[in-house]
């Protein structure tokens, strides 16, 4: 609180407008540096002529009169927030020194009204800080349902790929499968072109008729026996191929027969066309009784090459 020996309110508002000659100035500067209160008065008058210019309460003469107080760029610094806080807009600021000595007394007149301008700055700022909350909140709201939606976006795209590649895989299976059958397809027509077949129904070997001859074209690659063991149970036997010499030049074991038209059964033999060279053949076809291998029919035929 201000004392009687502390300089009255008019000395103090000009040293703060630069109204001193030097020699007092520095006495001034002296003083207020010795006197802690005294300091405190001064600052606490700067700080209320700073509040008053942003609050637009002051003439424009007294305005004008503030303008090289207010070039300071502290001072510059401390007004722009006195402004945000009170809601007036910037003005520029020039540097002109203030002349003459009409409005030293109407400085005076700020001080009954400083608690007021505490009170708006504070409403101000109060009104501000609730704004600024307030606008928080709904950014926050508006960001949420943002990346609530963002969030939906990427599962929906998520969903949408796990589909994609579900219906990729089916369309490669069924591109894969339709391959394999064509090629198999190919391969048996190939085959077909490739193999030539001889029906065996007789048991020549015993002179129950002529051997029949299988004639062999240059690209066959397999020889088809359809073999009919007449009244024979449908079994696995053991296939020899032997020349009318004796010598052994293909054979097959375990080979599983089927029923035929009656009580016959038939196997069908498949041997590679490089193993039956011209000339004559015997098939001897075997089965295991008791661990012991018996024959059961013996098939004779020839074979040409063209």
């Amino acid at each position: 609180m201000m004392t009687e020996q502390h300089e009255p309110k008019s000395t103090m508002m000009r040293y703060l407008l630069g109204q001193m000659p030097d020699h007092e100035r520095s006495s001034f500067e002296e003083q207020y540096q010795k006197d802690t209160d005294l300091f405190y008065e001064l600052a606490e008058l700067e700080n209320d002529m700073i509040d008053l210019y942003a609050l637009g309460a002051l003439s424009a003469s007294e305005q004008e009169q503030l303008r090289s107080f207010l070039a300071d760029p502290d001072r510059q610094k401390r007004l722009a927030f006195a402004k945000t806080l009170s809601g007036y807009p910037d003005s520029g600021l020039e540097s002109v020194r203030p002349t003459g000595t009409k409005a030293q007394a109407s400085w005076l007149s700020w001080q009954p009204s400083k608690q007021l301008a505490v009170r708006a700055i504070a409403a101000a700022a109060a009104a501000a800080m609730i704004v600024g909350v307030f606008w928080l909140l709904v950014s926050n709201r508006d960001l949420r349902k943002e990346l609530e939606a963002l969030r939906n976006q990427q599962s929906n795209a998520q969903k949408t790929e796990h589909a994609l590649q579900q219906q990729i895989d089916t369309l490669t299976r069924q591109l894969e499968e339709r391959d394999k059958n064509a090629k198999g397809s190919e391969q048996d027509q190939l085959l077909a072109q490739n193999t030539v077949s001889l029906s065996l129904s007789s048991d020549v070997v015993r002179g129950n008729g002529q051997a029949p001859t299988i004639t062999i074209p240059p690209p066959t690659t397999f020889v088809v026996l359809n073999v009919i063991v007449p009244g024979h149970v449908p079994s696995t036997y053991d296939l020899f191929l032997e020349t009318a010499d004796g010598n052994s030049v293909w054979h097959q074991q375990h080979v599983r027969a089927r029923s035929a038209d009656g009580p016959n059964t038939q196997l069908t033999i498949k041997v590679p066309s490089r193993s039956l060279k011209a000339g004559d053949y015997v098939l001897r076809v075997t089965t295991t009784v008791d661990q012991k291998s018996e024959d059961v029919a013996g098939y004779s035929f020839s074979v040409v090459h063209r």
